[in-house]
């Protein structure tokens, strides 16, 4: 949908724009999600369900005004069921139902770090597996990120719940698994709206527990909490990953899994000024120390399996 812009005269300054605009989006999940959760009590299997059915309301209103006067409606719901498939949307709902149940108890930013550290070395341990062999550039990198990571979470006062960070932990896990579940499908933004729409299903099952319990008396922030998720899920979530698909591919491999390393940093930001949440020295030197090894490995060429 974006894609013809980017050949016009200041093509590359859009791209710029559009992948920062992606970035915000990606902190923003995190502040949305503590905002609805912490600030006004919402229950997190509710918020996953908001999520999940406004961000594939929007994606479904998106591709509908794009494309349906050329495909109709039965031709575009067979294209966005052969661009996705179960195993994908069962990922994304896997990062989703996570995503909420961590940020329970995690600051933002120590909850972005993270579920980023996660994601990437995920993906890099997929590559592991499929033959790639790292080399000692990319172990180093490893070993770095993996101390950063094991500082945060050594117990002490600004140490974050080990069970929730597990559970963010898990949350990038499943993001990266969803990435490279996805790989090869002709189109990423496609995809993503048909897996919106199926993870709905497991989706609903998930609603009905905190629709069918409701022991706890309406405490009247309960709207203000349901703009929060549908604003995660319709927009952060549905217009952001939309646009990441549109300008990954005028990045490179390597400067758009470097360029998220912008993210933490974002988040911790927008929490200390929307949240005022403390940005601990524990929290800048492992996260300057993750990001540092990450770094590392994603700049150190991987050697080919030997024949």
């Amino acid at each position: 949908m974006l894609t013809r812009y980017f050949e016009r005269p200041g093509g590359g300054i859009l791209v710029t724009l559009l992948t920062l605009f992606c970035f915000l989006c990606f902190s923003l999940n995190a502040i949305l999600c503590r905002f609805a959760l912490m600030t006004y009590g919402m229950d997190p299997l509710l918020y996953v369900g908001v999520r999940c059915f406004s961000g594939a309301a929007m994606l479904l209103a998106l591709w509908t005004v794009a494309r349906l006067r050329r495909e109709g409606p039965l031709r575009l719901w067979r294209e966005l069921m052969t661009q996705s498939s179960w195993r994908c949307a069962i990922f994304l709902f896997c990062y989703m139902l996570f995503f909420a149940c961590g940020y329970v108890n995690m600051p933002s930013a120590t909850g972005t770090l993270i579920q980023n550290s996660a994601i990437q070395v995920s993906m890099i341990g997929w590559g592991v597996f499929c033959g790639l062999r790292p080399g000692k550039l990319q172990l180093a990198g490893l070993g770095v990120a993996f101390a950063g990571l094991a500082l945060l979470l050594v117990p002490g006062l600004s140490s974050p719940p080990l069970a929730n960070a597990l559970l963010i932990a898990l949350a990038g896990i499943s993001w990266g698994a969803y990435t490279m579940a996805g790989r090869g499908v002709a189109d990423p933004a496609l995809a993503t709206a048909g897996n919106f729409l199926r993870a709905c299903l497991p989706a609903t099952v998930v609603l009905l527990f905190p629709l069918l319990n409701e022991a706890s008396p309406p405490t009247g922030t309960e709207g203000q909490a349901l703009v929060f998720a549908i604003a995660s899920g319709a927009g952060t979530s549905a217009l952001g990953y939309t646009v990441w698909y549109a300008v990954q591919p005028r990045l490179s491999v390597m400067g758009a899994s470097i360029s998220q390393l912008a993210v933490p940093p974002i988040t911790a930001i927008l929490g200390f000024v929307l949240l005022g949440e403390l940005i601990s020295l524990r929290l800048v030197i492992c996260g300057l120390v993750i990001m540092a090894g990450i770094w590392l490995t994603l700049r150190a060429p991987a050697r080919a399996p030997a024949a």
